[in-house]
C-alpha cells in the first residue's frame, strides 16, 4: 500500500468533529487540529443545530483554511453528528475530536507513520491527558499501559475494553478506513464503546492489530455540565446508556462468543448497582427520570441477584441491601 516516502502524504486523513454548544473552547479544539504537522487532512466540522455562535465561528474557520468542511444540520446528538461526518469523509484514514478537546501537534503524524510501519495494524492510538480546569494528569482505564510499537490484536483489545482494562474512546486514535463499518448508535450515550465492539467484532478472528505509542496526544477537557459528568446529587443518566449497551452487546454476544459475556457482565453489574445506589441516595431522581429509573429497576430485578453470577462479597452485600433494606445504604453513606 505504501510503496514510497514521496507517496505517504497522499494519503489523506479526515478528521470529525462534532460541535455543540463548545463556543468557549472550539476555537483552541480547531486551531489545534489544522497545525497539525501532518498535513494532508480534511477537516469536517459538524455543527450539530448548536445554538450559540459554533455554526458562524466554523464557517469563519472554513474561509481561513480550505481543508475545512462544514457540515449544518439539526440536532441529533453526538453520535447523529459523527455519523453525519463519516458518511462525508473521502479519507483513507479517520479520526475524531470532540470539540472541547485539543490535540498536540504531532498526533496523526506519530500515530499515521505507526500504523504504516506495522502491516496488519487497523487501528493506532496513544494515551491521554485529563485537562480539569488547567490541572493536566494521565487519564488511565484499567492496567494495561501504552507501550511503543506494542500490537495488540484486535481480539485481545476488544476482551480488554470490553473489560474495562483498557480505554475504548473513540478519539485518541486513528483508523484506516475499512475498519470502521459500522456507524455510532443514534441517541445513545457511552456510544464508543458499542462502537468499537461492532467493529472489532468484524475483525475478531483475523490477524489485524491496533498498535500503541507511549507518547500522550490527546486532551480531553472534564466538563462537569457534560453528559459523562453529571449525576451530582442526583442520578447519572450516562449510567442507563452503560447499561443498556451492555444488554444488546451480551445479547449478541450469546450468538457467536459466549466466552465473552462474563467480561461484560462485570460492567454492566457495576452501573446498575451505581444506577440504583443513586436513586436510593436521591429519591427526586424518580421524578427528574421516572423512565429512566423504572429501567433500572427492572434490570436490576430481573438481572442483577444476590446469587448466581460470579462477583465480588461486597456486591452480594449491595444487592442484599438494595433489594431489601436500602435505609441502610442511606445511613451508611451519610457516615461516609
Amino acid at each position: 500500500m505504501y510503496s514510497n516516502k514521496n507517496q505517504l502524504m497522499d494519503y489523506t486523513i479526515s478528521i470529525i468533529v462534532p460541535i455543540y454548544k463548545v463556543e468557549e473552547y472550539l476555537d483552541e479544539c480547531i486551531l489545534s487540529i489544522i497545525n497539525q504537522t501532518y498535513n494532508n487532512l480534511e477537516i469536517i466540522l459538524v455543527d450539530d443545530g448548536s445554538p450559540d455562535n459554533c455554526g458562524k465561528k466554523c464557517d469563519e474557520w472554513a474561509e481561513k483554511d480550505n481543508r475545512i468542511v462544514v457540515i449544518h444540520k439539526q440536532n441529533g446528538g453526538l453520535s447523529d453528528a459523527r455519523n453525519a461526518g463519516i458518511d462525508k469523509a473521502t479519507g483513507q484514514f479517520i479520526a475524531f475530536v470532540d470539540s472541547d478537546d485539543y490535540i498536540a501537534p504531532t498526533m496523526y503524524q506519530d500515530l499515521f507513520y505507526l500504523i504504516i510501519r506495522h502491516p496488519n495494524a487497523l487501528i493506532a492510538a496513544s494515551p491521554i491527558i485529563r485537562n480539569r480546569n488547567g490541572q493536566f494528569s494521565t487519564y488511565k482505564i484499567g492496567e494495561t499501559d501504552y507501550i511503543d510499537n506494542q500490537e495488540l490484536s484486535i481480539k485481545e483489545y476488544l476482551k480488554l475494553f470490553l473489560g474495562f482494562q483498557i480505554d475504548s474512546t473513540a478519539w485518541n486514535k486513528l483508523y484506516k478506513r475499512e475498519f470502521i463499518s459500522n456507524a455510532f448508535k443514534k441517541g445513545r450515550n457511552n456510544e464508543d464503546y458499542i462502537f468499537l465492539y461492532n467493529n472489532c467484532k468484524k475483525w475478531y478472528d483475523t490477524n489485524a492489530v491496533l498498535v500503541m505509542c507511549s507518547k500522550p496526544h490527546y486532551y480531553y477537557r472534564t466538563r462537569y455540565n457534560s453528559i459523562c459528568h453529571s449525576g451530582k446529587n442526583v442520578l447519572n443518566p450516562l449510567l442507563i446508556d452503560v447499561a443498556s449497551n451492555c444488554i444488546e452487546i451480551i445479547d449478541d454476544l450469546k450468538l457467536w462468543n459466549k466466552d465473552l459475556i462474563p467480561v461484560v457482565e462485570k460492567r454492566f453489574e457495576y452501573a446498575v448497582l451505581k444506577a440504583k445506589g443513586q436513586m436510593i441516595l436521591f429519591p427526586h431522581s424518580l421524578k427528574l427520570y421516572p423512565e429512566k429509573c423504572e429501567y433500572i429497576n427492572k434490570i436490576f430485578y430481573k438481572h442483577i441477584t444476590v446469587f448466581g453470577r460470579k462477583t465480588t462479597v461486597m456486591n452480594r452485600l449491595k444487592i442484599f441491601i438494595f433489594r431489601y433494606a436500602p435505609f441502610l445504604w442511606k445511613i451508611k453513606s451519610k457516615q461516609k
